[in-house]
């Protein structure tokens, strides 16, 4: 587990060993049995060199564990990136809140209260956004409890997300579009000034065709 996040390690383990039974034997014991054999490379060479009887309980083992793989300097670096977090100029509110909860996942053990994570994200966000989610709250956004915000969040992202996925299909239809009448101007103008004087056509117009949203757009005309 070189390269795994020791947190994410813990919680499949977690799970596996979930599923073990022994009469009159504790989960925690069986866990702690266990443990060794999830290891390999640096992880299972750090364990046997700890000194015996330095781990008592499932929760010693749990705590040098992660200690020793998610060093106190990385959890503050994290934290600090969940406390300074901002949205990017050119980044949707989609991609924010992806990207917020992707550090939250980072650093499962931040210990900031769900208030406190909608309060940054709310603070991080654009005016735009801040209005669009007041607006959804029917008031001040912070005002309403964390479950509702977090609901609200939740659907505000799903609904910026179907819109990319069609302005994305859009853009797919309309470049096809471009393409058509490339190919229909070309054959045109082959009628009228032959074919070997608009050999490079396609490709010339291609290269200064661009498409918004909405339309087709070539230089010069607006």
């Amino acid at each position: 587990m070189d390269k795994e996040d020791p947190h994410a390690h813990i919680r499949y383990f977690n799970k596996i060993t979930s599923t073990l039974r022994y009469p009159n034997v504790p989960t925690t014991s069986i866990k702690l049995m266990l443990f060794p054999f999830s290891l390999e490379g640096a992880a299972r060479i750090w364990l046997e060199k700890e000194p015996p009887r330095s781990i008592q309980t499932w929760d010693d083992l749990v705590a040098k564990f992660i200690n020793q793989f998610f060093p106190p300097s990385k959890t503050t670096n994290l934290r600090n990136e969940i406390t300074n977090f901002k949205q990017r100029f050119d980044e949707s509110f989609s991609e924010a809140w992806d990207r917020f909860k992707d550090l939250l996942r980072a650093c499962p053990h931040h210990g900031f209260s769900e208030l406190h994570q909608l309060d940054t994200f709310y603070n991080a966000l654009n005016v735009n956004d801040q209005d669009s989610l007041n607006s959804a709250a029917g008031g001040n956004f912070l005002d309403k409890r964390p479950a509702d915000c977090s609901s609200i969040i939740e659907s505000k992202s799903k609904v910026r997300h179907s819109r990319s996925k069609a302005i994305i299909a859009k853009s797919y239809l309309l470049n096809n579009k471009v393409q058509r009448i490339v190919e229909l101007t070309k054959r045109r103008l082959m009628k009228i000034v032959g074919r070997s004087s608009i050999k490079t056509f396609p490709e010339k117009l291609g290269d200064r065709v661009r498409i918004s949203d909405t339309s087709v757009i070539f230089p010069g005309v607006s």
